[in-house]
C-alpha cells in the first residue's frame, strides 16, 4: 500500500524478472511485460466461455443491446447511454432496448443520466449483477453486445457474447482488435462513433451475421 510511480514500476519489474513462467490474456499485455526486461517464458493463456451454456439463442423481435461491463469509470457506461440515446433518436423504428448488467458504484449517476437524456424507463433495463442464467438469457435475446472500456485485456464478457453469436462493438484497444472487426472498434469515449456502429448493425443484418 502506498507504492506509486517509479517505486511500483521497480517492484513490478523485480517480480516479473524473477518469474520462470508468466501468463497473460492478450498479446499487448505480454509485450508490456517484456518491456520490464523479462527473459523468462511468456505465454498467452486466454479466458474462455462455456459453450455448452453460452450458445446462440432466438433474439427478440426488436433491436436489443447488451452491456455486461461494470458500472464504474473505466467501462464508460455513460458513453454507452449517450450512444444509445443517439441511436433511438435516429432509428426510432428499431424500438431499441439496452440491457445493462454488471452493477457497480456509478448506479445512481447512470440512472440520473438516463433520465437527463429522456430515455424511456422501459428502454433501459438496469439489471445489475444478474446470475449466469439471466446473463445468458439476456445475451440470447439481444442482437449486439457492447464492451467499450478505456483499458482492458481480453474480457470474458466479450468471449461470452461471441459464444452466443453476437457481434460485439468494442473499444479500439489492442486486445479487442485480436477478436473484433476493425469496423466495430471505436474510440472508448466516442458516443457518436458507437452510435454509428450500432446503426450499421441495425441497418445491415448480413454484416451483423458475418461478425
Amino acid at each position: 500500500p502506498g507504492l506509486r510511480g517509479g517505486a511500483m514500476a521497480a517492484l513490478v519489474g523485480w517480480s516479473l524478472r524473477r518469474a520462470r513462467l508468466i501468463t497473460a490474456d492478450s498479446q499487448d499485455m505480454l509485450a508490456e511485460i517484456r518491456r520490464y526486461g523479462v527473459t523468462g517464458r511468456c505465454e498467452e493463456v486466454l479466458w474462455g466461455a462455456d459453450t455448452d451454456r453460452f450458445r446462440p439463442g432466438k433474439p427478440a423481435a426488436d433491436f436489443e443491446i447488451a452491456s455486461l461491463r461494470n458500472w464504474e469509470a473505466n467501462y464508460n457506461i455513460d458513453t454507452v447511454l449517450r450512444a444509445f440515446a443517439r441511436l433511438r433518436a435516429v432509428r426510432p423504428q428499431a424500438n431499441a432496448t439496452l440491457h445493462l448488467l454488471g452493477g457497480g458504484p456509478d448506479a445512481a449517476a447512470l440512472k440520473a443520466l438516463a433520465a437527463e437524456l429522456a430515455l424511456p424507463a422501459e428502454s433501459v433495463r438496469f439489471l445489475g449483477r444478474a446470475g449466469e442464467a439471466a446473463l445468458i438469457t439476456t445475451l440470447q435475446r439481444s442482437r449486439v453486445s457492447l464492451s467499450v472500456p478505456s483499458s482492458d485485456a481480453t474480457s470474458v464478457s466479450l468471449l461470452e457474447s461471441m459464444a452466443c453469436g453476437l457481434p460485439v462493438v468494442a473499444s479500439e484497444l489492442p486486445a479487442n482488435r485480436q477478436w473484433v472487426d476493425p469496423a466495430l472498434c471505436v474510440p472508448p469515449r466516442d458516443a457518436p462513433a458507437l452510435a454509428a456502429a450500432l446503426g450499421r448493425l441495425h441497418d445491415e443484418p448480413d454484416f451483423a451475421r458475418a461478425q
